[in-house]
């Protein structure tokens, strides 16, 4: 009996053939490490690939809203191969460069997840616009309150800034993690 053959996508991201048990289902998670397709031919393998499996996810989630977990390692996070991603954001604001790579939102859209780098920061926040936990990968960031209260994060180190906070932000540059959650307006 012909075993199939199994394509898998490797972190490298290059197509690789494996053996893998005949009876073992397609999976169509994102971000997953590995992805086996089952089929005869290769070349079949990677139109399937292509043609079924992702458009499909992308229609799925047309707003940002994940299928399922998802995942950036860690590694990728700190050489900053994260922020070479189609799902990037380039930009600036106040004149100062960011990159924005989403993870996710909540389907109703009020909690926002991801990975953000930006070059140093110097802004002062009448309100602070959203609630938002920040871990800090890279950089240092230095929070004066209206009250004259200073507050330092740095590298490995998370913060928690509440909607509406008055005060000043002033960083290096920098690279975090992010939760924001802003409440939808009635």
């Amino acid at each position: 009996m012909d075993m199939p053959i199994h394509w898998r996508l490797g972190q490298d991201r290059v197509l690789k053939r494996g053996a893998a048990a005949p009876n073992r289902s397609l999976r169509t998670t994102m971000n997953t490490r590995h992805r086996a397709i089952p089929c005869g031919l290769p070349g079949f393998g990677l139109a399937l690939l292509l043609l079924v499996l992702q458009p499909a996810a992308l229609a799925a989630e047309p707003t940002g809203v994940p299928a399922g977990p998802v995942k950036i390692p860690a590694t990728d996070v700190l050489t900053g191969k994260a922020f070479k991603s189609p799902q990037v954001t380039a930009g600036a604001e106040n004149g100062v460069p960011f990159l924005d790579r989403p993870m996710g939102k909540s389907k109703d859209g009020t909690l926002e997840a991801g990975i953000y780098q930006s070059a140093a920061t110097h802004e002062s926040y009448e309100a602070y616009p959203s609630d938002e936990y920040m871990f800090f990968i890279t950089g240092h960031l230095t929070l004066t309150g209206a009250d004259g209260h200073v507050l330092e994060v740095g590298p490995q180190e998370g913060v928690f800034i509440p909607r509406g906070w008055k005060g000043r932000w002033d960083s290096t540059a920098y690279r975090k993690y992010y939760v924001v959650y802003t409440p939808a307006e009635h």
